[in-house]
C-alpha cells in the first residue's frame, strides 16, 4: 500500500463524492475510483460502499480511517524532519543520467529540488548505460537513472521505481517496417535481431523470447546505442529500446510504436544506488522524486 493510496482514501473519506474527492487530488474520477479498488484487493475487505446517489464508509473503513490518519501524520512529519535536516547543510548528491532520457526523468526534478534546497549541490553526469552502472558500483556517483533489471552485482544496489516506460521497436529506413507508424508482435516475423551489447539486451532478449510464435533469423549484437543505427542498417535488422530514445539524432533510424500493451511492452526506470552509501541527500531527492512522480505510471515519448 503506498502513502498516496493512503491519502486518496483519506480524501473520499472525508467528501464521500468521488468527484469533489478526485478534484481535490488533482485526478480524474475513474482513476481514483481504481486507486481504491486496489486498496480493497489488497487488504481484502470494502472500504465504501457506492451507490447511485452516496457513497458511504463501511464499518471497517471507519475503523482504520484514523489509523490511516495517523499513519500520513507520522510519514510527514518524518518528511519534514529530513528536510529540515538537510535544508540547512551543505552537501552533493552525485547523479548519473542515461543521455536521452534526462527530459523525461531528470531536467524538471532537478530544477525544483535547486530552488527548494539552494545549499544542496547536484552534480549531474551523462552515461552510456554500463559505464553508469560501473561509476555506480564503485562509488563515483551516488546514484543513478537506470533500468530496473538484474544484471551482474545488481544485488548491490537498492533499485528506487520511479515508473514504466513503453518500448518501441527501431530499425533503419530501408525497412520494410519503416512507414509504419505502428506494429504488432506478431507481425514480426523472420527477421534479423541486433541486441545492443550492454545491460539492454537483457531486456531486449526477454522481449523477443516472450514471444514463442516470433520466429527470428539471426542475432547481431551492437556495441552500443551510438552505433546501433549502422548495425540496423547494415543488417537490415530490427530491435526494441526504451521510447526515449526517441529524443536522439534519429538520422538513419526509424522509430515504430508496438500496438500490443502487456508488460512485455514496457521496463521500469529506477533511480538506484548502493544499499552501503549512507548520503543523506539521497532519501530525500527520493522523496522528491515520488512526489513529482506520484500521478505518472508509465511514459511513452512520442514522436
Amino acid at each position: 500500500m503506498k502513502i498516496n493510496e493512503i491519502r486518496a482514501f483519506i480524501v473520499l473519506a472525508k467528501y464521500l463524492n468521488y468527484t469533489k474527492a478526485a478534484d481535490k487530488l488533482y485526478i480524474t474520477q475513474p482513476t481514483l475510483s481504481k486507486i481504491i479498488k486496489r486498496m480493497e484487493d489488497n487488504i481484502g475487505v470494502k472500504l465504501f460502499v457506492r451507490t447511485k446517489r452516496s457513497v458511504e464508509l463501511t464499518e471497517i473503513g471507519k475503523s482504520l480511517l484514523c489509523s490511516f490518519q495517523q499513519i500520513i501524520e507520522i510519514y510527514d512529519n518524518l518528511i519534514n524532519e529530513v528536510e529540515k535536516y538537510t535544508s540547512c547543510k551543505t552537501g552533493e548528491l552525485k547523479i548519473g543520467m542515461l543521455y536521452y532520457a534526462i527530459e523525461e526523468y531528470i531536467s524538471r526534478p532537478v530544477k525544483i529540488f535547486r530552488k527548494k534546497y539552494p545549499n544542496i549541490k547536484l552534480s549531474l553526469f551523462s552515461y552510456q548505460p554500463n559505464p553508469l552502472i560501473n561509476d555506480l558500483l564503485n562509488d563515483k556517483i551516488d546514484i543513478g537513472l537506470i533500468f530496473d533489471i538484474n544484471f551482474e552485482k545488481s544485488d548491490q544496489l537498492i533499485f528506487h521505481k520511479i515508473c514504466k516506460e513503453k518500448l518501441i521497436i527501431a530499425t533503419s529506413p530501408n525497412h520494410w517496417i519503416a512507414l509504419r507508424n505502428c506494429i504488432s508482435i506478431a507481425e514480426l516475423q523472420d527477421e534479423n535481431i541486433v541486441l545492443i551489447d550492454d545491460v539492454q539486451k537483457i531486456f531486449q532478449s526477454k522481449f523477443f523470447k516472450s514471444y514463442n510464435n516470433s520466429k527470428h533469423r539471426k542475432i547481431i549484437l551492437a556495441e552500443h546505442i551510438d552505433t546501433l543505427k549502422f548495425t540496423l542498417q547494415e543488417t537490415n535488422g530490427l530491435t526494441v529500446v526504451a521510447s526515449h530514445i526517441r529524443n536522439m539524432n534519429r538520422n538513419n533510424f526509424a522509430l515504430i510504436d508496438i500496438k500490443d500493451d502487456d508488460d512485455n511492452c514496457y521496463i521500469d526506470m529506477a533511480f538506484a544506488y548502493k544499499k552501503n552509501n549512507s548520503n543523506p541527500i539521497i532519501p530525500l531527492f527520493l522523496a522528491h522524486i515520488d512526489n513529482e512522480f506520484k500521478n505518472v505510471k508509465s511514459i511513452c515519448v512520442n514522436n
